[in-house]
């Protein structure tokens, strides 16, 4: 039974892999996550992982944030590329207009953010 399920998975990613494929080849330029994404109909992150495993698999190149693919480049499945292009900054940012500091939910997402970065401090 197991058996089964491993083949309809297999398939299910070739499919969705073929999709994604599709959808690059139509774009004269390229595209962003976000719009594979909502020409697909795969979740972003279901995008990014196949991305992620081609690119593992030697078949392109991938621009990411090193957190998202921090596991394969310390196991040597990815290698940075354009080193001296790649912009180096520590952490993230937040970045909104002044006029949105007045918004509760803004405000208490600010807060929770910069208390977890604290506590995440070595």
């Amino acid at each position: 039974m197991r058996k089964m399920k491993d083949n309809t998975n297999s398939i299910q990613v070739i499919e969705r892999l073929a999709r994604l494929l599709d959808v690059i080849g139509a774009h004269k330029d390229s595209a962003s996550l976000k719009t594979l994404s909502a020409e697909t109909g795969l979740h972003p992150s279901t995008a990014f992982r196949i991305l992620a495993s081609l690119a593992e698999q030697g078949l392109g190149l991938a621009y990411s944030l090193e957190p998202m693919v921090l596991g394969p480049l310390r196991e040597g499945r990815l290698q940075r590329v354009l080193e001296r292009y790649a912009p180096t900054v520590p952490g993230f940012f937040l970045y909104f207009p002044s006029v949105a500091r007045r918004s509760p939910p803004l405000r208490l997402f600010a807060e929770t953010a910069r208390e977890l970065a604290v506590r995440a401090l070595p």
